[in-house]
């Protein structure tokens, strides 16, 4: 046997064949492309749900892809779940520290303003506001209510400027027997604008105007010489029984 068909022999006529110990062919051919990334293009082996998924979302390969998970992953880490079990009161109340619930209203660091403004934050609280809804809650409830101030004071000034004009000749004489009702009793036209807006404004007028006849005949009730020594908030309480009674005997 020659050596040109001996293996063994280490002739250089034996290059061309194929080395048992080298990996095969096509393994050859891809080693080169280890480093790259494999990319999306042929979509053949994916399902049509796959490949409709991949195209929305424009991932171009599998890096691209690992990469958005990652980021889904650290937005859902910040979240809070809720309580598996909805009666857990010890549950929920974590839940709600973890969402920035202070424990009392004290810790809202809110000072409130006013009476209102106090009940508002209790309620605040007691619905698991944070701090930031809880100034939010003050704000627009205050807002609304200031609003509605603004609104009833107009439409007393409307009322009284409609029933002016409806007395006619009397509007000088009726306005000073109201005078007179509002100085006996302490009255301030705020408080006559509240009377108004629970009785109604031609019911409040006209038992003030009855309470200024009598003031002026000396009939009793009130100081003819001004503000009454009876408390004013005494007479708003006086003049709201009246609510449901009309004008004969007062």
């Amino acid at each position: 046997m020659s050596d040109e068909t001996n293996p063994a022999s280490g002739n250089p006529g034996n290059a061309a064949q194929t080395d048992p110990s080298a990996p095969p062919a096509q393994e050859q051919a891809n080693s080169g492309s280890t480093s790259r990334s494999p990319d999306f293009q042929d979509l053949s082996a994916y399902s049509a749900e796959q490949r409709e998924f991949l195209k929305t979302k424009g991932y171009k390969d599998v890096p691209a892809l690992i990469e958005s998970y990652r980021n889904l992953e650290k937005s859902m880490g910040g979240r809070v779940a809720l309580p598996k079990d909805t009666d857990d009161e010890s549950a929920w109340s974590e839940f709600y520290k973890k969402t920035g619930v202070p424990e009392n209203v004290e810790g809202y660091g809110i000072k409130p303003a006013s009476e209102f403004a106090n009940d508002l934050l209790q309620v605040a609280h007691k619905i698991h506001l944070t701090k930031r809804q809880a100034e939010q809650f003050l704000k627009i409830s205050e807002d609304g209510l200031l609003a509605g101030d603004q609104l009833e004071a107009e439409r007393f000034k409307k009322n009284v400027e409609a029933a002016k004009e409806a007395w006619g000749d009397k509007a000088a004489a009726n306005a000073d027997l109201l005078q007179r009702a509002k100085n006996a009793y302490g009255l301030t036209d705020r408080q006559h604008q509240e009377i108004a807006e629970v009785l109604g404004f031609d019911k409040a007028t006209s038992i003030l105007l009855s309470l200024g006849r009598q003031n002026a005949d000396g009939v009793s009730g009130g100081n003819s010489g001004g503000a009454s020594d009876r408390d004013s908030d005494s007479m708003v309480d006086y003049l709201m029984s009246k609510r449901n009674r009309n004008d004969q005997g007062l």
